[in-house]
């Protein structure tokens, strides 16, 4: 026989409750069903919470529905998972198709790319919303470098209750922001930075579809900012929030003309280095005062703008120039030392005239240290500043960090030392016969 379905909704689970409730009291079936259902008539939405509820538990324990520890539906869970992948690849098909389309019209040193970057406060659950402190969107050519960057520090109005010691701690580890954008009386200017922001963008290109990157880690807590900006101002405008690493690698591949970075773990690894993290004197005044550049959004954007510059732009037989492409002071080499392919490269300059190139990869650097195994003197170009170079440059040519970041430096290097000599087998000394417990013990 088929299985007995249970009740399916509310009233029938306050009929039984209020069987079981009457104990020994006996009530004829009919009588049951007329008093429960003149109490249930009486009952407000709330009263009948809990009975819809217990419904719809019984009915989950029925349908033979497989659900999490946390209680989630395993079917719920994987459709969501599915759409995740299925947005992952159609973000890496829009910015392929971007990129070659750049390529294609023989305009990819001239595609601006917009490289954002936002600092938060705390998150409120309730109402799935930022509150963010401090924004920062730089504007990236091949041709001319970190072309402009847009910043502003942002007052989000009053922290939700029971959410200041959070903001604090996050505030207090990273940006130290809260007390600069969380005082009375509490202003809100995220409308007015919004619209700046957008204006900015649509000033350095043409596109109907405004697209930026940002770091994985920090690609939906941005997407829901903006999102969220969108439909609290009713903004028409589409903005599209895609990967920095997936970007990164899609335009170097392209660049090179050769599938030299045939995974993302290439550009995350690059992106992780962040080799101009203690640039000076291209973050906010508030974090240059406070000596903690590193974490200040306009200096994120603008040395990632950097750095995409330094790996690309030799591809392109683009001279690198500091202050432009690379922070100032960083030694570039010029052109003429590299051996480059004789493949036409047409663009229109400012005027509108035709100017034609020479495109194509400079070998110096890598293969000279490094010879691939097998002979093959085909090599990827890489980064034309070196890491050791940077350092000679900033030594000789900017100022010395600050007391803060040179107290972090130096106890890096000593963390290193110390870490090098504990793996160092040569400096572990072990007992000819292994440890001798009683001979401790006497001592």
């Amino acid at each position: 026989m088929p299985k007995k379905k249970p009740g399916r909704n509310g009233y029938w689970q306050f009929v039984l409750e209020t069987r079981d409730k009457m104990g020994g009291k006996r009530m004829s079936k009919e009588e049951l069903e007329s008093y429960t259902g003149k109490k249930w008539a009486n009952m407000s939405k709330e009263e009948r919470k809990p009975f819809e509820e217990r419904a719809q538990l019984a009915r989950r324990a029925f349908d033979g529905a497989k659900y999490t520890s946390d209680g989630l539906d395993i079917a719920v869970v994987e459709k969501q998972a599915k759409e995740a992948v299925d947005k992952q690849q159609e973000m890496r098909k829009d910015i392929s198709r971007i990129i070659k389309l750049a390529d294609c019209n023989q305009r990819l040193d001239q595609h601006i790319f917009f490289i954002i970057h936002i600092n938060y406060l705390t998150h409120y659950p309730a109402e799935d919303k930022f509150y963010i402190c401090e924004i920062a969107v730089s504007a990236v050519c091949l041709r001319n470098g970190v072309v402009d960057v847009f910043h502003r520090l942002v007052k989000p109005g009053k922290l939700p209750l029971g959410f200041y010691g959070s903001a604090k701690t996050h505030s207090k580890l990273t940006h130290q922001l809260l007390e600069f954008c969380h005082e009375e009386p509490y202003e809100d200017n995220t409308e007015e930075v919004f619209t700046e922001m957008v204006s900015f963008m649509k000033g350095h290109t043409k596109e109907d579809i405004l697209t930026v990157y940002t770091k994985e880690i920090i690609l939906d807590m941005t997407e829901n900012v903006i999102q969220n900006f969108r439909a609290e101002f009713s903004m028409d405008e589409k903005i599209n929030v895609y990967s920095l690493e997936v970007m990164f690698g899609t335009l170097k591949n392209t660049v090179a003309g050769n599938l030299v970075w045939p995974t993302d773990s290439t550009s995350q690894n690059e992106v992780e280095k962040d080799v101009y993290s203690y640039t000076a004197d291209i973050s906010c005044q508030f974090h240059e005062d406070f000596d903690i550049s590193v974490f200040c959004s306009k200096s994120i954007v603008t040395r990632y703008g950097y750095m995409i510059c330094d790996h690309c732009c030799p591809d392109l037989n683009i001279q690198l120039v500091a202050g432009v492409h690379v922070p100032v002071g960083v030694k570039v080499p010029q052109n003429s030392s590299g051996v480059v392919t004789n493949t036409p490269w047409s663009y229109s300059n400012e005027s509108g005239q035709q100017v034609q190139e020479v495109r194509g990869q400079s070998s110096t650097g890598y293969e000279q240290h490094f010879p691939r195994l097998g002979g093959s003197s085909h090599v990827s170009t890489p980064s034309v500043v070196s890491f050791s170079s940077m350092k000679s440059a900033r030594n000789e040519t900017q100022p010395a960090p600050g007391p803060r970041a040179a107290a972090r430096l130096e106890q890096s290097f000593r963390a290193i030392q110390v870490n090098e000599a504990r793996r160092d087998h040569r400096n572990l000394h072990f007992p000819e016969h292994g440890c001798d417990k009683h001979a401790k013990l006497a001592k």
